[in-house]
């Protein structure tokens, strides 16, 4: 039933784990339609008719991101919640070799939650911490996401880019950038081009499919994590 495969996913090898989420958000990733970009949609009252796509990503990464917690927090004792972080680090730590950068980013920051980072004894115990400190630096959102950055220009397709980056840029375009030149209704073209040319950044990792296998028991519990009341 749901809640057992709820329960069982981290029963799974964390490298199939992987490979489902990274079909899932793959997928997702490529529904994405260029319009959705544009005007800031996926912020407006009607984003999820203007930006569907890009509202059902956001909501999966923030819905994996407090499951982390959640399941972190239900181990029993600090011996179980070891073992939970140690599974979550292996799986994070195989999205990252199968260039799959959001989900690596949405479990990061899940352990990385301050309700999870604080627990100091469940950490001692967790004997692949230092692969996490590696994580850290990768997923981190310093200097705008840098270490992101550098790391997307040395991959090569497929791969599921983190979208948040992308999505602040445009922010960032769409907010330094008038629509029309000063005192006149001729378009600000520069703005445009720099909107044109994220777009294209993004459009460089939609096209390509993953050689993977769905597994579809997997993908099922996957799909169907939810979020207790915390």
């Amino acid at each position: 039933d749901k809640a057992k495969l709820e329960s069982d996913v981290l029963g799974y090898n964390e490298i199939e784990i992987a490979r489902q989420l990274t079909l899932l958000s793959s997928q997702s990733f490529r529904n994405i339609r260029p319009h959705e970009f544009l005007n800031k949609n996926w912020t407006r009252d009607q984003k999820k008719t203007l930006s569907p796509n890009i509202v059902e990503l956001t909501q999966r990464f923030n819905n994996l991101s407090l499951w982390v917690q959640e399941k972190v927090l239900s181990g029993d004792d600090e011996k179980e919640r070891a073992q939970i972080v140690t599974k979550l680090i292996k799986v994070i730590d195989a999205c990252i070799k199968l260039n799959n950068l959001n989900d690596a980013t949405a479990l990061s920051s899940g352990l990385n939650s301050s309700p999870i980072f604080r627990l100091k004894k469940t950490w001692s115990r967790v004997k692949n911490s230092n692969t996490f400190t590696e994580i850290q630096k990768i997923t981190s959102s310093e200097f705008n996401y840098r270490s992101l950055r550098e790391l997307i220009l040395t991959l090569q397709p497929p791969c599921v880019p983190y979208p948040g980056m992308f999505l602040s840029d445009l922010v960032f375009i769409e907010d330094g950038n008038v629509d029309y030149l000063q005192k006149s209704e001729i378009i600000n073209f520069d703005k445009r081009r720099k909107i044109s040319d994220v777009i294209r950044k993004i459009q460089r990792f939609q096209n390509d499919l993953y050689s993977l296998e769905g597994v579809d028991f997997i993908a099922d519990a996957l799909l169907g994590l939810s979020i207790e009341q915390m």
